[in-house]
């Protein structure tokens, strides 16, 4: 029986990026929060939707160039999903997309990169994870 590619993706990225992070927080090694689902924070357990949020995450650094903890000149900070997801809801994901991303891909690939993200990130309903 032929596999689908989505489930071989799941398998893959939970087996490279899922245990890494298990093995990460029972060492005792450091751990950026940006890359953590909120949920985490919440049921302590590890779950398939915390690695797509956090591919979420990695999608967003790569289209806007910023870190997962962004600090702001006025010495506050933000995680880059909320300032990521809130640019979506306002329509000026335009303004947060790095320069160079603009340079290599139109309007429209960057729109559904974004989208793609935002699922990723989303946080009610369905998450738009399974």
């Amino acid at each position: 029986m032929k596999r689908r590619k989505k489930d071989m993706l799941k398998e893959i990225f939970l087996r490279n990026g899922g245990l890494l992070l298990q093995q990460q927080m029972s060492s005792g090694d450091s751990i950026n929060i940006g890359y953590l689902d909120p949920e985490y924070f919440q049921s302590s357990q590890l779950t398939e939707k915390c690695d797509v949020y956090s591919f979420g995450v990695v999608l967003v650094e790569l289209l806007t160039g910023q870190k997962p903890i962004t600090a702001f000149s006025d010495g506050g900070m933000c995680s880059l999903s909320t300032y990521f997801l809130s640019a979506m809801e306002e329509n000026r994901l335009f303004e947060i997309v790095d320069h160079r991303v603009m340079i290599e891909g139109g309007k429209d690939q960057v729109k559904r990169f974004a989208e793609l993200a935002s699922g990723c990130l989303n946080l009610t309903g369905e998450r738009g994870r399974k």
